[in-house]
């Protein structure tokens, strides 16, 4: 199932705190995090910026694109540091299918899994990585914190917190997925 035009728009909403890509900084990212027990990064950008300023996430989901263009890993230096992470062999890699515009069971599945067992991981979606946010909001210990892009604008973090665990857990049953 996919979502409804009134649930995508409210998904375009940023459902934590907005940092303006003129305002994103390593101090500003370390202090919202605080002692969070998992760090998630959904997105390449998202990912890249948190390493570049060496916060490494808990669990990454990239796809190879932004704005839903190929990245060119090997070209753009901005992106050297998604490179060497994801060449770290020591950070187990996981790769699935993800259709764009919903929540396959195989990416599902495999973000629970992987939570559930508090392993460290990095996820290589073929397809479209933006909606397993969801997931993450609805399985993410409490006090965790999710960062992805908000298009054009600079980066979301979100606190995990039962309001979150949710709504999320409401829009997955609409996905016909078993929470």
């Amino acid at each position: 199932m996919r979502l409804t035009d009134s649930e995508k728009n409210a998904l375009k909403k940023p459902l934590g705190k907005l940092l303006p890509n003129e305002k994103i900084s390593r101090r500003k990212i370390v202090n919202f995090l605080g002692n969070c027990e998992f760090i998630v990064s959904v997105g390449d950008d998202t990912t890249c910026t948190l390493l570049s300023f060496g916060i490494t996430p808990t669990i990454s989901i990239t796809d190879g694109k932004t704005m839903r263009r190929a990245i060119a890993l090997t070209q753009e230096s901005r992106y050297d540091f998604l490179r060497s992470y994801l060449h770290n062999e020591q950070v187990p890699e996981f790769r699935c299918k993800n259709p764009a515009g919903s929540i396959g069971k195989d990416a599902y599945n495999l973000v629970a899994r992987l939570i559930q067992k508090k392993i460290k991981a990095k996820i290589i979606i073929d397809g479209e990585e933006d909606l397993l946010a969801i997931p993450m909001f609805a399985f993410l210990p409490k006090n965790s914190v999710l960062a992805y892009g908000q298009p054009k604008e600079g980066l979301v973090l979100v606190r995990i917190n039962s309001v979150i665990q949710n709504m999320a857990k409401d829009l997955l049953t609409r996905f016909d997925l078993e929470v």
